[in-house]
């Protein structure tokens, strides 16, 4: 059975964040016993780790799917082929570890189908065969949590809960880090001027879009200051950081990418100014490799978290990177405490 969706998303985010939706409505449904309900959307497997389950969805964004062989021209001039979207079924408040597993380094992946040939072999290896056991695959008695309250919360009440945060976990940034604004982004860094960041990364307060006009700008230095106290204890105590801090428009997973594109914008303005014409804030952890060959120099290489089965040894080559979007996003203002 397919379910096929009259649905226009503006992106991969979206439809996704439809479909986690759809299926914990039908799972409630399901669980309260009423009569004539959806059927469940089943779990799958085989990406990026088999012993885990995920969710999948097709997007498809032209007939070209129903081409097949035809000439590449004809191909071109039908459009680009569907997007098959696999993600974690979970959402957020709901903290499921697995033990070959890292949650954090996988919320979805988005993979364009480039040759049409392949879609056959896709949707049988991919759909069919990687649907889950009986008993299994609906996970109706699994909690993969359910949506965040849509009641969002007040300036005073964001402030409250962030102050209980600190209270409660006794954090105080240390006087080595500097705290600074410029336009929409605060930045926390102990990195000396002229060097380079070990480690670094935009956070997204998504939990502040609702007041970002208003007070967002004080309120966005104070959870800037919590988080990176809270977890400068887990660093080694020579690591320099770098964190720029960011409140997206909307409190959705869609308004990441944007929000995304709109730091890198504002950097880049700041770095043409200077003449440099790279990638004005490259994200992740710096890390050195080593050949072993005495002819080749070592080499250093700034990696964002990797999939289980990527895990790197820095005397050896650094492993291929695909595209990704690494993204550390901040969805409630108890994000010390919570989940």
């Amino acid at each position: 059975m397919f379910e096929i969706y009259s649905y226009r998303p503006p992106d991969a985010f979206a439809r996704i964040e439809h479909n986690r939706l759809e299926i914990a409505r039908r799972k409630q449904q399901h669980r309260l016993g009423i009569e004539n309900a959806p059927p469940l959307i089943p779990q799958f497997t085989g990406y990026p780790d088999k012993s885990i389950r995920i969710g999948l969805c097709v997007l498809i964004r032209s007939y070209s799917y129903r081409l097949g062989e035809d000439d590449e021209d004809e191909l071109a001039e039908a459009g680009e082929g569907p997007d098959m979207l696999y993600f974690n079924r979970s959402f957020s408040g709901t903290c499921r570890y697995h033990e070959n597993f890292s949650p954090e380094v996988f919320e979805l992946t988005t993979e364009r189908v480039k040759n049409q040939n392949d879609v056959g072999e896709i949707v049988v290896l991919d759909m069919f065969l990687g649907v889950g056991r009986a008993g299994t695959r609906d996970a109706l008695d699994i909690d993969e949590g359910g949506p965040p309250s849509s009641d969002r919360l007040s300036e005073e009440e964001i402030r409250d809960q962030l102050s209980q945060e600190t209270a409660v976990g006794g954090f105080s940034l240390d006087p080595v880090y500097r705290v600074t604004q410029d336009a929409d982004i605060i930045t926390v860094s102990n990195t000396t001027e002229g060097n380079i960041s070990d480690i670094q990364y935009i956070v997204h307060a998504l939990f502040l879009s609702s007041i970002r006009d208003t007070a967002g700008s004080s309120l966005l230095e104070s959870t800037a200051r919590l988080f990176t106290a809270s977890i400068v204890p887990h660093l080694q105590a020579n690591k320099t950081l770098t964190l720029k801090f960011f409140i997206p428009k909307s409190p959705t997973w869609t308004a990441i990418r944007p929000a995304r594109t709109e730091v890198i914008e504002a950097l880049s303005s700041e770095s043409n100014q200077e003449g440099d014409q790279e990638d004005p804030f490259p994200i992740g952890a710096l890390h050195t490799f080593y050949t072993g060959d005495e002819q080749s120099p070592a080499t250093i290489h700034r990696m964002a978290p990797q999939l289980s089965d990527a895990y790197f040894v820095p005397t050896e080559k650094p492993p291929r990177i695909p595209y990704r979007l690494f993204a550390v996003v901040l969805d409630r203002a108890k994000f010390v405490s919570e989940a």
